[in-house]
């Protein structure tokens, strides 16, 4: 008898030899696996919450997103699989995957509500258009692995801008048409996903989004997971609820956590070189730059509309101010293959080669941390970067030119615009921007929440090579592991992850 691995291949017509497709595979462990999951006590009844099945690049986004769906059932909820195999940015462009998963929901989930987004006619708005620019500008950043190539991809794709704003119409049909009381979305910035977050918020319906990396899990309510958008929910009741003694222990949980990042300790190593205590790194204005198309740093444009013209204005306000001296920080992790960015700098940073020393950039592999150039800068200038929090943390001031989730935390500067922008940096150079023993403690607060508790390590991710591990054991026994009881709680309870985990560190203390 066949392997039914072998059976979806016949079905669908097996690729070829020389290259085996895995998302066929895992389409085809994942179906072993649904046979596997109890069977909810009664039928549900519970709050109706949309869950979106899409093929999203041929991962394991879509079995991770079942899976949850297969808790929510088994704990009262209604699950509604909204299922959506729309290529309108190059993510989906394999038709035999959504092939391969429509005929897993028909075979295997048939007795579960479920919606077809190819089937519902589009609810048009005069906004539509307006809102798929910048999911498709966003798109293809991250497609084209920066901004410098985007516009060539936005070219090559113009029929996709009006694609979006047809979907976006049915979304909203299918959206309205569910009468949900809340939806899972994966991600929040590429492909369909920000469709689905945009008319979500259009209608006041509540929604969670997910995403990850090999290892690593985040879940966000009412916004973007990577952008840590229920963030500042947990900052302000932790700020006020907190008492003295557990501060305290906080703000020495943060002091571990960024030692650890000081001396190239973390687990995700982020940093070339750990900290050196050199003398020579002296710059006024430290910018720590971001990986440009990743989803943490995707939508986040506020006083600039690019990058790009962001550092260009800045080099040129520096220019005219012969005593003032910057240094560009590349992000570190751009030192390897995947995630490193197309944008190359070398030609802006040559258009200021009159600034000579008052100018340094420092690429990704280069061996220096970013924690020698913090001590001597006057004004550090995120993009959207952790170090922005570390720096208040070290008594630096931040000023922020994007929406950042700590931007409102006190900590740091948000100026409005790019002359508030100038006019704060003058500030700073001349020593107004002070940063209080309050504002210190209060990014402590702030890194506390991101560093331990806003990121859950668990092989329970949408990484293939976790699902391949998850994959395999039964149900009670992944959901009975002790970190997913976090996850389990905020997912069914609509609570930040942050404020479930750490009630479960404080517990533990």
């Amino acid at each position: 008898m066949l392997k039914l691995a072998e059976k979806v291949r016949a079905f669908l017509g097996a690729p070829s030899a020389q290259k085996p497709d895995a998302f066929l595979d895992n389409v085809a462990l994942f179906r072993e696996r649904v046979a596997q999951w109890p069977t909810p006590p009664s039928a549900a009844s519970g709050p109706r919450v949309g869950v979106l099945v899409t093929p999203w690049l041929s991962t394991a986004v879509p079995f991770f997103s079942l899976e949850c769906a297969a808790l929510l059932r088994r704990e009262g909820r209604t699950p509604v699989l909204l299922f959506d195999d729309a290529d309108l940015v190059q993510n989906s462009t394999r038709p035999r995957h959504g092939i391969a998963l429509r005929e897993m929901l028909q075979a295997d989930y048939a007795d579960w509500e479920q919606q077809d987004a190819a089937h519902s006619a589009p609810q048009s708005e005069p906004t539509d258009a307006a809102l798929a620019e910048p999911i498709f500008r966003e798109n293809a950043i991250w497609r084209a692995r920066g901004e410098e190539q985007a516009s060539g991809f936005m070219a090559t794709n113009d029929t996709a801008a009006a694609k979006i704003a047809e979907h976006l119409g049915r979304v909203r049909r299918l959206l309205t048409d569910a009468a949900l009381d809340g939806l899972l979305i994966p991600g929040g910035m590429f492909g369909l996903s920000p469709l689905y977050v945009a008319i979500a918020r259009e209608l006041g319906l509540k929604f969670a989004t997910y995403d990850g990396a090999a290892g690593f899990l985040r879940l966000a309510q009412m916004g973007v997971a990577a952008h840590l958008a229920d963030l500042p929910q947990a900052f302000a009741e932790l700020r006020r609820t907190l008492p003295p003694d557990a501060r305290a222990a906080v703000h020495q949980r943060a002091a571990t956590e960024l030692d650890d990042r000081l001396h190239a300790r973390d687990p995700r190593h982020f940093q070339v070189a750990a900290v050196s205590g050199r003398n020579d790194l002296r710059y006024d204005l430290l910018v720590p730059l971001n990986i440009r198309w990743d989803s943490a740093a995707l939508g986040r444009q506020r006083a600039f509309a690019t990058v790009a013209e962001w550092l260009e204005s800045l080099l040129s306000w520096v220019a005219e101010r012969p005593a003032v001296s910057i240094c560009i920080r590349q992000h570190p992790r751009e030192r390897l293959t995947f995630a490193r960015g197309s944008d190359d700098l070398a030609p802006l940073l040559a258009k200021f080669s009159a600034l000579g020393p008052r100018l340094r950039f420092v690429a990704a592999a280069e061996s220096v941390s970013t924690y020698d150039l913090l001590p001597h800068c006057r004004a550090v200038l995120p993009h959207t970067s952790t170090v922005g929090i570390e720096a208040a943390m070290l008594g630096q001031p931040v000023i922020l030119a994007t929406h950042v989730y700590y931007e409102d935390f006190g900590f740091c500067q948000k100026p409005a615009d790019r002359d508030a922008y100038f006019a704060q940096l003058s500030e700073a150079l001349e020593g107004k921007l002070e940063v209080t023993t309050a504002q210190r403690d209060d990014a402590a607060l702030a890194y506390y929440l991101t560093q331990c508790c806003a990121l859950l390590s668990t092989p329970f991710t949408a990484h293939p090579d976790d699902f391949r591990q998850w994959v395999k054991l039964a149900p009670d026994e992944l959901w009975a592991r002790p970190e997913l009881a976090d996850f389990r709680t905020a997912l069914l309870g609509g609570e930040p992850l942050s404020l479930v985990r750490h009630r479960r560190l404080s517990h533990a203390a």
